[in-house]
């Protein structure tokens, strides 16, 4: 009966030798794993800042076209203006009036 008994703390012992050793594989699997979701991540954040960047520097470059663009409109529509205004018709000259003493 002894033998029984030691035969089966043995075993005990076996399977939970055998449970740990895969407790510590399932945990190394499991870091492994974490590391490679923080690099990954670290890479995105970084591309998003990479984005981030270009975005501004687009939407600044669109602010100044958009600036040139009205800026060049009020030129041709002051050219336009004053194009009309000389093709409206001749003007008279005017008549130096001199007063009668």
């Amino acid at each position: 009966m002894n033998n029984k008994i030691g035969a089966l703390e043995a075993a005990k012992a076996s399977a939970q030798e055998l449970n740990v050793d895969e407790t510590r594989q399932a945990l190394a699997a499991l870091q492994k794993r974490l590391d490679e979701i923080q690099s990954g991540q670290t890479s995105l954040s970084g591309q998003v800042s990479e984005l981030k960047g270009q975005v501004a520097k687009e939407q600044g470059e669109r602010k100044l076209l958009s600036d040139q663009l009205g800026s060049l409109s009020e030129r041709v529509d002051a050219l336009s203006s004053s194009s009309a205004d000389a093709n409206a018709g001749p003007q008279q000259p005017q008549r130096n009036r001199r007063s009668k003493r």
